[in-house]
């Protein structure tokens, strides 16, 4: 009988490992280490057999060996199907992706949909489902697809936030505020929770607590413009206005284009009698806002109010009727004003 040499045994595994190695997923790794290990010690007896010329060892031996690199061989086949599926589960997330980006919601739920029927643990796609379906006010399934991405991913932050902004979107503040904090406990730095709970609280006027929330997000973030300005707002609310004022002024160093942090400074101003300050802040506001008549209105009322306390009436009422003619909710409290002031 003809026995093969230790390299040529040798040779057999290096050629199927090479075949199969780079196909191999990471949570098969166990596996193949095993099913390696055992072949080199059927290896290492098909040696000794050989030595002592005993063909019933070899034989026993080398059924063992093809019955190892059998093993090998479906695992590789189980892999490589398992990565063609995972191919086809990406390709499809992505497209999604790509519709999302052209706010084709329907198209993009469809897509996940399909990449979800290839890999049911895929929580991205749960994850992304979800944001389409926010956007097309399903929220209850949307809501749906949060909860299922949780499932398979219990600590991932940027889920639960999603779903706390999807509670905040419907009015259910409470339910976001668990979820926000749940999200800061499984990402400490994850700011944008933190600035959320400073909205909710803003949204109850409850700025006690929205300061605390703001300066939270700020420690995390020390750049969140956004922060500052939240925390601006409910400080001067608070009617901590030279503190409201620094954090405002520290709002516009970080971003000199956010025409709401100009907006609450001019008020804050005007509370401190800064009225040329004020004025300042309230124009530059106006020229920030050109997209937001909302927003222009209401810098044109702390532009007038700053041109009426330094005694300039034309001008200050000029900027009272624009911000009614932008704003019709204005028209009553300009009127009752002008009357006044006349």
């Amino acid at each position: 009988m003809r026995f093969f040499s230790r390299e040529t045994v040798c040779l057999m595994i290096i050629v199927f490992a090479i075949s199969t190695i780079a196909i191999f997923a990471q949570d098969y790794q166990a596996q193949i280490e095993a099913l390696q290990k055992k072949q080199k010690q059927l290896v290492a007896q098909m040696e000794e057999a050989s030595q002592a010329n005993d063909t019933n060892a070899y034989n026993v031996a080398m059924e063992e060996f093809e019955k190892v690199k059998a093993e090998l061989q479906q695992l590789k086949e189980k892999i490589t199907s398992a990565q063609d599926q995972e191919s086809q589960a990406k390709i499809a997330f992505n497209k999604g992706g790509s519709l999302l980006q052209k706010r084709q919601y329907e198209e993009a739920v469809a897509e996940f949909d399909k990449a979800i029927s290839i890999d049911s643990d895929y929580y991205k796609a749960y994850y992304m489902k979800g944001y389409a379906l926010t956007r097309l006010k399903r929220y209850s399934d949307a809501t749906g697809a949060y909860e299922k991405a949780l499932e398979i991913k219990p600590n991932d932050s940027r889920v639960i936030f999603a779903l706390g902004k999807l509670y905040e979107s419907q009015g259910k503040g409470k339910q976001a505020i668990t979820l926000y904090e749940n999200a800061l406990s499984a990402d400490p730095n994850n700011a944008k929770a933190a600035y959320s709970i400073g909205a909710v609280y803003v949204g109850w006027d409850a700025y006690s607590d929205a300061a605390q929330a703001f300066q939270r997000a700020v420690e995390i973030d020390t750049t969140y413009d956004l922060a500052y300005t939240g925390w601006g707002t409910s400080l001067l609310e608070l009617g901590k206005v030279n503190s409201a004022i620094e954090k405002l002024k520290k709002a516009i160093t970080i971003d000199p284009n956010n025409g709401d942090s100009y907006f609450r400074l001019a008020k804050a101003y005007n509370a401190v009698g800064n009225y040329s300050d004020a004025l300042e802040s309230a124009e530059k506001a106006i020229q920030l806002s050109k997209r937001s008549k909302t927003s222009k209105a209401a810098s044109n009322i702390e532009k007038g109010n700053a041109l009426e306390a330094m005694g300039k009436k034309t001008e200050a009422l000029t900027a009272f009727q624009e911000a009614a003619q932008l704003d019709r909710k204005w028209k009553d409290w300009v009127d009752h004003h002008i009357e006044q002031m006349q």
